[in-house]
């Protein structure tokens, strides 16, 4: 019971938002009053936010099982074996469930904290935001793990410290 407790608490934690470059530091609770931004080094002022649940979004087995019996209901496609199916719902579900899958596939993300939205990034830089799927492509390259994310179309999670995610993002402009 008492490792089960201490795992639950260990993928909570808090975010230091450094004020001088805007990079979000985890933290744990004991660690409230000196926090740092390990992008920069900064020790100044900045903001905290939390606690927030930094731990595994969904249970990738369980995902895979739900996207087997989807396949299965043919909810996904229609089939000779099924009903015809509603393309716009089963298109859907596919994407909700290869974006649920992509959250998981990679343990990096589990506790690499909140997404990048593109436009706050375009914002910092003056650029025009960039697309999604080269900035991940690009981030992928440099050796940081990346997913889409549920929360916000134009965002992903990855655990490219944000210095790196602003100079992605003008090497695609």
């Amino acid at each position: 019971y008492n490792q089960a407790r201490k795992l639950f608490f260990s993928a909570y934690c808090y975010f230091f938002k450094c004020g001088h470059c805007s990079h979000f530091t985890p933290i744990q609770a004991h660690e409230l009053g000196t926090a740092h931004c390990i992008d920069c080094g900064h020790d100044g002022a900045g903001e905290i936010a939390g606690p927030m649940w930094t731990g595994q979004l969904h249970d990738h087995h369980t995902l895979l099982k739900m996207q087997i019996e989807a396949e299965q209901r043919g909810w996904l496609t229609s089939s000779a074996n099924h009903r015809p199916v509603d393309q716009k719902h089963a298109a859907a579900l596919k994407h909700t469930l290869a974006l649920l899958l992509s959250e998981v596939a990679d343990s990096r993300l589990h506790f690499s904290g909140p997404f990048v939205a593109l436009d706050d990034i375009a914002k910092k830089v003056s650029i025009r935001t960039p697309p999604l799927e080269p900035f991940k492509a690009e981030l992928q390259r440099r050796g940081f793990a990346t997913s889409n994310t549920q929360f916000h179309p134009k965002a992903c999670r990855t655990d490219a410290p944000l210095s790196v995610c602003l100079d992605v993002a003008r090497t695609l402009y």
